[in-house]
């Protein structure tokens, strides 16, 4: 069990009618963490409450087990001693919570709690005489912190290639260090430090991934949690892209544009800078680097144009247009 010192702020003082003595604080667990103090108190030497000690077993348990942030009841053993059977003890402050008497020493017991809730509470073990009167008292003020969360800053991140992308995971009601995990593998562009929890993204080429998440683990209990599904998308710098030109001394244009599945890039249009004469439809193919495949013109000596363009899965050609070069029982070149 850890042994946590200097928290002040959320210490549990365990405290006896006259004088207290705490021997250092640690950290219990159910479905959230509970502080409270080991150590004993001793009264004073009069009043008739001389030699009564009361201690709180440094090994609470719940459930059965002294660590573990878990679902059940809360049972914090206390060892009475110093008392017989005229004295009587009892747990007041805490609804919910009962004083369970261990039947083999004078005094000794169990603070059970059923369902214990976030919050912070301040129960009090009472000790009284066979009159009635109180000889002492030990306060325990315990706080249930939520259970651990995990998270990063947005659900997707957009970045130009080239540029720095950074993402800081945190995890929050964290009781000791945190180490982080990915449930699913990352991609190998993406870089975890399980350490600080921090992603650095690699932006050298463009890449895409969704429904990431992160799995913070918490040293001291071993409880986890998850972060929501986030996405990461690196787009192409304007190195990626090309641009190209095709035409000649004359009118040229392009009218229809298809992709294959290669890639490739398929556009059709007119030109009358080459062909048979007058407009034809121009039809021509691009790699999917920018360099030009092959070109082919389509008409006769009147006015032809190429308007759409498809590609079936085998890569054959579709064009549709206007010719004015042909009709019926015509035939234009090829």
């Amino acid at each position: 069990m850890r042994l946590l010192d200097g928290l002040s702020a959320l210490a549990l003082m365990l405290a006896l009618t006259g004088s207290a003595h705490a021997e250092g604080w640690y950290r219990l667990n159910l479905q959230a963490p509970i502080l409270f103090s080991g150590g004993s108190v001793l009264p004073p030497d009069a009043g008739g409450n001389a030699g009564i000690s009361i201690v709180i077993d440094d090994e609470a348990l719940i459930d059965g087990t002294a660590k573990g942030r878990q679902y059940g009841n809360l049972s914090v053993p206390v060892v009475i001693s110093g008392l017989d059977a005229s004295y009587t003890v009892s747990l007041e402050g805490l609804s919910g919570a009962t004083w369970v008497p261990d039947g083999s020493a004078y005094g000794s017991g169990t603070l059970s709690w059923p369902g214990a809730a976030e919050g912070s509470w301040s129960p009090i073990i009472v000790v009284k005489d066979a009159s009635g009167t109180t000889v002492a008292t030990a306060q325990l003020d315990l706080e249930i912190l939520p259970p651990l969360t995990a998270s990063v800053p947005q659900s997707s991140y957009t970045v130009e290639k080239g540029a720095d992308l950074t993402i800081q995971a945190s995890a929050g009601n964290a009781i000791g260090n945190v180490l982080w995990g990915s449930g699913d593998d990352l991609p190998e562009w993406i870089d975890l430090d399980t350490l600080t929890g921090q992603l650095q993204v690699d932006t050298t080429a463009s890449n895409s991934a969704g429904g990431l998440k992160l799995t913070a683990v918490d040293q001291f209990d071993n409880m986890s949690a998850t972060t929501l599904p986030f996405s990461v998308t690196v787009n192409g710098a304007v190195s990626d892209y090309w641009v190209a030109t095709l035409g000649g001394a004359g009118s040229d244009g392009s009218q229809g544009i298809a992709v294959g599945t290669d890639g490739a890039i398929y556009i059709t249009g007119y030109t009358d800078s080459v062909g048979a004469g007058s407009y034809d439809v121009l039809v021509a193919k691009y790699n999917a680097n920018g360099s030009l495949d092959w070109k082919k013109t389509l008409g006769g000596t009147a006015g032809d144009y190429g308007y759409g363009i498809a590609i079936s899965p085998d890569a054959a050609v579709y064009v549709t247009g206007q010719t004015a070069s042909a009709g019926a029982g015509a035939t234009i070149s090829s």
